[in-house]
């Protein structure tokens, strides 16, 4: 069976070899979530970051994204799809013209990772029912919260299935370095760690990286799904070609916060480390990795300023054409989403004769 993956990430969970062991700031009052990771700091002692992360984003009471929006202008974060429809029709169709080179197999299968509101899944269904391709389309959500998946049923007629999206990512740090960072909120390992000996060179600088082992294990699934049913992935978040250092923050009401203080109360992300996507797709072999390549070029590559232009057209209204062209920046300038976010796409193999001939669209050198 032919799979179709949209992989489209919004949060980020992360976890360190370096541990919490100065917890005061957590705590504001006697019920909260800084209450209770207190509690099992201190009769257990450090926890890990990515222990932080997923107790803070998914606890099934009082974490991040259970139990309420937290897109949009009066939430934390806004992303692409939200700011304009324009993004949703963009990847729809780029989707529908990768689809039509693998000879349209059906059904059309849809599995969005992170599908937030519903929004990006709303504009693609949209177009594909403009193109008289819905009827064959098979869509699936991938979504940890309860509340979310509501929002989302409401929107697209309750097709939505609800499993765990949040990946913890980890950080490794040297052994011989700092005691510890950040004022004493982090403890370092004592020991080597084996992810410190593959991804720290000795002649580097870094005491530090990033890494998620739960995503790698995403992507590898991922890559063989594609390898053994066809299908292809595409990737879209803010990150870098290379393992990150210090991408772990927090956002609360669009403004960066400590990520200690007042758990659940903001949003906890780090940066997509797309070298591991291009890993996994060597270990399971027979993989076509495109990009990444900076959301700036892959759009408009893809068709977005004449879409732009098609819309302005047709709006008469002074102030519509104004949040239209604010949108339409957003995207695309580079002090803004344009070059911080960046599009992956991976294929299986056996398209490497096609896209000699119809080269994959987004994705092309500068």
């Amino acid at each position: 069976m032919n799979n179709v993956f949209m992989f489209y990430i919004k949060r980020k969970t992360k976890t360190l070899t370096r541990s919490f062991y100065s917890v005061k700031k957590l705590i504001k009052d006697e019920d909260n979530l800084g209450r209770r990771l207190y509690q099992q700091i201190k009769v257990k002692g450090p926890i890990t970051v990515a222990d932080y992360m997923k107790e803070v984003l998914t606890n099934s009471t009082m974490g991040y994204y259970m139990h309420k929006d937290v897109f949009g202008v009066s939430g934390d974060f806004i992303t692409s799809p939200e700011i304009t429809q324009m993004f949703g029709e963009i990847v729809a169709v780029w989707l529908i013209n990768e689809w039509q080179k693998m000879g349209s197999p059906k059904p059309l299968q849809i599995v969005e990772l992170g599908p937030g509101r519903g929004t990006l899944a709303s504009d693609i269904l949209r177009v594909f029912n403009h193109f008289k391709v819905l009827e064959q389309t098979r869509l699936q959500l991938v979504e940890i919260s309860t509340t979310l998946s509501e929002i989302q049923a409401k929107k697209l007629c309750n097709q939505n299935n609800v499993i765990d999206e949040n990946q913890p990512i980890y950080r490794t740090v040297q052994a011989q370095g700092r005691k510890s960072l950040h004022e004493q909120r982090y403890v370092l390992s004592r020991h080597e760690t084996p992810m410190q000996k593959k991804l720290i060179r000795p002649n580097e600088n870094r005491e530090h990286v990033e890494i998620s082992p739960d995503s790698m294990m995403v992507y590898v699934e991922i890559c063989e799904r594609i390898k053994e049913s066809g299908g292809l992935a595409l990737i879209c978040d803010y990150g870098n070609l290379r393992c990150a250092t210090d991408s772990f923050r927090a956002f609360k009401k669009h403004k960066q916060v400590d990520p200690l203080v007042q758990p659940g109360s903001a949003d906890l992300t780090a940066d997509v480390d797309f070298s591991a996507i291009k890993d996994a797709a060597d270990e399971v072999k027979g993989i076509l990795t495109f990009g990444p390549t900076t959301q700036r070029e892959f759009l408009l590559q893809t068709g977005l300023e004449f879409r732009f232009k098609v819309l302005k057209d047709k709006i008469n209204d002074e102030k519509n054409i104004i949040n239209l062209n604010e949108s339409y920046k957003t995207l695309i300038d580079e002090d803004k989403m344009g070059e911080r976010f960046k599009f992956m796409a991976l294929f299986p193999e056996t398209m490497k004769i096609i896209f000699e001939h119809y080269p994959v669209i987004g994705f092309s050198a500068k």
